[in-house]
């Protein structure tokens, strides 16, 4: 029993929950999903003119030109959506902006009706091109692997309570470890295995798939400490110090010209400019800064850190899973990402398209 400690008793806790098993894969038509409005090429959007000036004082080189599909993204992140909806039983649904309806949809022809009027659409590789009153929609399907690209935090299983019995960590080989996303998606691994789980950090519970049932569990998480407790079974995690190498995500930028910009790093990120840190192991490491690489050096032991333009050491900061390079009124804070072997494995793990 003590052999298979490491992972079968921490299924075991979530049997106990209601929760053992992976998500299970949709069987279902390729063309069967939930898309999302990604561009309009050549479309008039207003709108262009504001949204560059929500992204001014971040540095942005002066190439930088916001087309639709920026525009659109951009969008997404400030929660106006414009989606399609297209179901196995022959029917869609397209919102778009708050307008639109109930569509016809063939998915052997890729024909849609809305009405008396009748378009093909064409699909390739998640992507469908829906052509309307002259204007071109492309769609892109959701893929679930970008609720794990963003920062993540990560805790180490802290204690193991079963029917009033607490399991002693020592003897198990590999301590347990969850990823929780930003986004609510979330990985735990241990020796024997990696289960996935999703998070809703509105409603406070924890969801998994059990005989292909879903099954949802309550959860807590204050103070750096996340746990999960039902039918006597209790699982406690806390916050965790992974190391320093890796790669890391900005999530908080104040500059002494812009003040606290942290909240324009999602506009950013939705179209693919969000600056990201690099740390090996022997210290060195480097800023990739809008297309800009800066070098960085990392003494661990004294929290400095420099570059080979100026002589003078910052200072920086690892706490909470937050890495922080303050510079007088000037700081850039980080937290960690998966890198592409991370991403790869989810992929893997979870069916999705490690490519997005």
């Amino acid at each position: 029993m003590k052999k298979i400690l490491s992972w079968m008793l921490v299924l075991a806790l979530i049997a106990s929950l209601g929760c053992a098993g992976a998500l299970a894969a949709d069987d279902e038509n390729e063309i069967v999903g939930i898309y999302t409005l990604v561009d309009m090429p050549g479309a008039e959007i207003p709108g262009m003119d504001q949204i560059a000036g929500m992204l001014g004082g971040l540095g942005l080189p002066e190439s930088f030109e916001i087309d639709t599909a920026m525009l659109l993204k951009i969008m997404t992140v400030m929660g106006q959506t414009a989606t399609l909806e297209i179901r196995d039983d022959g029917t869609a649904a397209m919102d778009l902006f708050g307008s639109g309806g109930e569509i016809e949809f063939d998915l052997d022809t890729l024909t849609a009706t809305v009405g008396e009027k009748s378009v093909t659409c064409t699909y390739e590789d998640g992507r469908l091109t829906f052509p309307i009153e002259g204007t071109i929609l492309v769609f892109e399907k959701e893929n679930p692997l970008a609720r794990y690209s963003g920062a993540y935090d990560y805790y180490k299983l802290e204690k193991f309570v079963e029917d009033g019995k607490e399991l002693d960590l020592k003897t198990l080989d590999v301590l347990p470890a969850l990823y929780l996303f930003d986004s609510g998606a979330a990985i735990m691994t241990s020796a024997s295995g990696s289960l996935p789980i999703e998070f809703d950090l509105e409603a406070m519970t924890a969801r998994m798939q059990v005989d292909e049932e879903e099954v949802s569990v309550p959860f807590t998480l204050k103070d750096g400490v996340l746990g999960m407790s039902e039918d006597g079974g209790d699982l406690t995690f806390r916050l965790a110090d992974p190391g320093y190498s890796g790669p890391f995500a900005m999530t908080g930028l104040i500059t002494q010209d812009s003040g606290d910009v942290t909240e324009q790093l999602p506009l950013l990120a939705s179209v693919g400019l969000l600056p990201t840190l690099t740390i090996n192991e022997d210290g060195s490491g480097s800023l990739d800064l809008f297309g800009e690489t800066i070098e960085f050096s990392f003494d661990f032991d004294k929290m400095k850190v420099t570059t080979p333009e100026e002589d003078e050491a910052l200072d920086f900061l690892y706490e909470n899973g937050v890495l922080k390079i303050t510079q007088d009124e000037n700081s850039m804070s980080f937290r960690r990402m998966p890198s592409e072997e991370d991403l790869a494995l989810i992929a893997d793990l979870i069916g999705a398209k490690a490519g997005g």
